[in-house]
């Protein structure tokens, strides 16, 4: 079911008298009439009250996850089995990449976003997908820390800015779509002193721990399975094959609260398939020096070479 407002229910009934006697006794009825009309009212009102107050209840004004049966959030539901189904409920996620015909939704709302930066992946069987989105600075929190603290010093315009602020205040922490469903943000690029390419084999795409993942494109999910990050920290990888392409792989990790498991098919940007793990008390995150915290999940697109194997990730 969809969720919106409830319909207005209420209005009155203009009654017409053609003489002096049915006026008379029209006025008679008033009282009656009136009663049975509020009271049909309030029934009413209490019937859409009980319809969607649990709902309400489940959900704060920011919209925070609830995973009861049949609660609705941003386009999916939790079915008795705990699955996810796709519904057509609120937009889905914007695009931000694309891999030949392939678009790529972001895995997570526009609204929790804290950072895309694209980078090289660790293995070769990832495919190098093309941004949508335009690419800028990649300004260290370092940085910005500096700033703000000579413009207070100086006191410029803006010295009352924070960090947090002056990092939310950049363009890749936009939250609109343009109308060809491309994000309207920024990425950055990022590159690993041990790894080689150019920086567009995977994508980390920041969000506070606990927000929300949903699935990057359409397809159905192989494998859900549980592994050790760098062989020390719990970490959970979800694998999805796109519609009409076995030899793909889109692989996601840095998740925890699997929402799905093997078989399940998934909607793009609408499908929520997991939450961002938190791994920022656990180990120093490349995002953190660009975002605070610099938690994130890490996607990439792998070429499947053994049908019988899937491609590893290998870390972050």
């Amino acid at each position: 079911m969809s969720p919106g407002r409830p319909e207005r229910i209420g209005g009155s009934d203009e009654l017409r008298h053609r003489s002096v006697s049915t006026y008379g006794r029209s006025r008679r009825h008033i009282p009656w009439l009136v009663g049975l009309g509020l009271g049909l009212a309030a029934l009413a009102a209490f019937a859409v009250f009980s319809a969607t107050g649990s709902g309400s209840e489940a959900m704060s004004a920011a919209g925070a996850v609830v995973s009861a049966p049949g609660d609705v959030i941003a386009g999916w539901t939790s079915s008795e089995g705990g699955v996810p189904e796709a519904t057509d409920v609120g937009p889905p996620t914007p695009i931000f990449a694309s891999f030949e015909d392939i678009e790529l939704c972001l895995p997570v709302r526009p609204g929790d976003l804290t950072l895309v930066a694209f980078h090289q992946a660790a293995r070769e069987e990832a495919r190098h997908m093309v941004s949508l989105v335009g690419e800028t600075e990649a300004v260290k929190l370092c940085d910005v820390t500096s700033t703000v603290e000579a413009q207070g010093a100086t006191g410029a315009a803006g010295q009352t800015s924070t960090v947090e602020t002056a990092v939310s205040s950049r363009s890749m922490a936009a939250v609109d779509t343009r109308d060809d469903g491309v994000w309207s943000g920024s990425a950055i690029c990022l590159y690993r002193s041990n790894r080689y390419g150019p920086a567009d084999s995977a994508a980390d795409v920041g969000a506070p721990p606990g927000s929300p993942v949903f699935a990057p494109l359409n397809g159905t999910v192989i494998e859900v399975k549980p592994y050790l990050l760098y062989g020390k920290y719990d970490d959970v990888e979800i694998h999805i094959q796109p519609d009409g392409r076995d030899d793909l792989d889109l692989v996601l990790i840095h998740i925890s609260d699997p929402q799905v498991e093997a078989g399940d098919e998934v909607v793009a940007g609408r499908t929520r398939i997991a939450s961002v793990r938190k791994l920022s008390d656990l180990m120093d995150l490349q995002l953190a020096e660009y975002t605070p915290g610099g938690d994130h999940c890490h996607m990439q697109l792998n070429l499947v070479v053994d049908e019988e194997e899937l491609p590893a990730v290998e870390g972050s």
